[in-house]
């Protein structure tokens, strides 16, 4: 595959050339922000921020050659938010999740062809699996920003896009 289709596939993962960046649509956002509801039907930014961490994880142990198990309903796949007592420092932890996971992924991408067969049956490729999981990404981080617009957390400090 062309380097420059395999860095643009790469790169889609944070998207920069699309919308905001994760690190810009999280930035200086509190535990007690990311916790809150804005509606009885809408999830929460943590609720959010959870899902995409449980999946990217779950891409990355694929990726790695491991053979996850999914969740059984689709509910398995939004972690529970834990108590309120010491929730800035799980905040932390799960932005520092994503992050890590975000980054190791790109870094295997960058050393293995997009064609690689992944997982122990080797039923996708990683080309396959980034474009999923950045489209995911894309998705949910959307309505981490509509959350952030409803609860009057938007813009960021950076500015972020505002059009």
């Amino acid at each position: 595959m062309a380097q420059p289709l395999k860095e643009k596939i790469i790169g889609s993962l944070s998207a920069p050339d699309s919308h905001v960046s994760p690190a810009v649509a999280l930035e200086d956002l509190t535990a007690a922000q990311a916790r809150r509801r804005p509606g009885k039907r809408l999830a929460t930014i943590w609720e959010q921020l959870a899902h995409l961490v449980f999946w990217q994880e779950f891409v990355l142990e694929t990726v790695r050659g491991g053979n996850p198990r999914p969740p059984a309903t689709a509910e398995g796949g939004w972690p529970p938010t834990p108590p309120a007592r010491g929730a800035a420092n799980e905040w932390d932890g799960l932005k520092a999740r994503f992050a890590a996971s975000l980054g190791e992924l790109q870094r295997i991408a960058r050393k293995r062809g997009l064609g690689t067969p992944v997982g122990r049956r080797g039923k996708s490729t990683l080309g396959e699996e980034l474009l999923s999981l950045a489209d995911h990404n894309s998705y949910h981080f959307g309505q981490i920003v509509s959350v952030r617009k409803q609860l009057g957390a938007w813009p960021p400090p950076s500015g972020g896009q505002t059009w």
